[in-house]
């Protein structure tokens, strides 16, 4: 396998990538309240999955080139590192407890993984099953483990695929056990309090798990294919959404108790999704889209 290369941010690196969110041309985008500006922050090359850090007021994006960026409040960004992709792509990244990004790189022959970036390294998990699909990952509250959704692709195009939720040890073992099964295609994740949320893109459901004892409860239904959850505060996520018939991607605001409402909506099929608290921002990614959409919050 290709030897990763990583680079660590300097002040004159950091210049080569300055690009001020300002002086970026502002469009429209729609809101169930009526139309707002919002701004594109533009990346390299496709964007896929996000992670925000509240603490150093960064946001890591992932592009389809293998790159993991750093990118600054003021636009400033940085390549931190080039993973090897070979035909893989790469999935939603989570932040650890220690300041460690763990980027999730898809199935492709057999290639799936999990990787560390972290100290001037980039290194796989250990002792993960390559054929498994994980499109999102969130960090256990303590930092010792990661949640992962995860799937198997049938053999025959048509059938459907057997998903489930894993937590995967950070240790040197690297143990992996199954926290709930029943899934087809979960792609999205995110912990609230102690529950996971779960999207399936196949079943169009939003499924809270509960951490001490694994059950399963279902929290919303009939959405048109969910992808990427992000926390919404204490009591509620954001699930972003397509809808093919209509060409549209929507961001939902879904409420622990079953709540649903649409905060969003525009022309982008949605990939990953981000949110920024302090900066009252949603941030997405879309397919075919070289930039970061920053979505103003209500």
């Amino acid at each position: 396998m290709a030897q990763p290369r990583l680079r660590t941010p300097t002040p004159a690196r950091r210049a080569k990538y300055v690009e001020l969110v300002r002086n970026e041309v502002r469009t429209r985008a729609q809101s169930e309240s009526g139309a707002r500006d919002r701004f594109d922050v533009p990346v390299r090359a496709d964007a896929a999955g996000l992670a925000f850090d509240p603490h150093g007021r960064l946001l890591y994006v992932c592009d389809d080139h293998g790159r993991v960026i750093a990118i600054e409040e003021d636009g400033a960004q940085e390549v931190i590192a080039t993973l090897p992709l070979g035909e893989a792509r790469l999935g939603s990244p989570a932040l650890g407890a220690d300041g460690s990004l763990y980027v999730p790189r898809l199935s492709a022959r057999g290639t799936g993984t999990i990787l560390r970036i972290a100290g001037g390294s980039v290194t796989p998990l250990p002792e993960l099953d390559g054929f498994i699909w994980r499109h999102a990952l969130a960090t256990e509250v303590g930092g010792g483990a990661l949640f992962s959704t995860a799937y198997l692709r049938p053999a025959n195009e048509g059938q459907p695929c057997h998903g489930w939720i894993a937590r995967i040890e950070l240790g040197p073992r690297g143990a992996v056990t199954r926290v709930a099964e029943g899934f087809e295609k979960p792609v999205g994740l995110a912990q609230l309090g102690y529950e996971l949320l779960v999207s399936d893109a196949a079943t169009g459901t939003l499924t809270a798990i509960a951490l001490a004892s694994g059950d399963r409860r279902p929290v919303v239904s009939g959405l048109p294919r969910p992808g990427a959850v992000a926390r919404a505060g204490l009591d509620a996520v954001f699930v972003a959404c397509w809808d093919a018939a209509r060409s549209t991607g929507y961001v939902y605001k879904v409420r622990l108790d079953g709540a649903c409402r649409a905060v969003w909506r525009g022309p982008w099929q949605p990939r990953g999704m981000a949110v920024d608290t302090a900066g009252q921002r949603v941030l997405l990614t879309a397919r075919g889209a070289c930039r970061v959409i920053v979505l103003p919050l209500e």
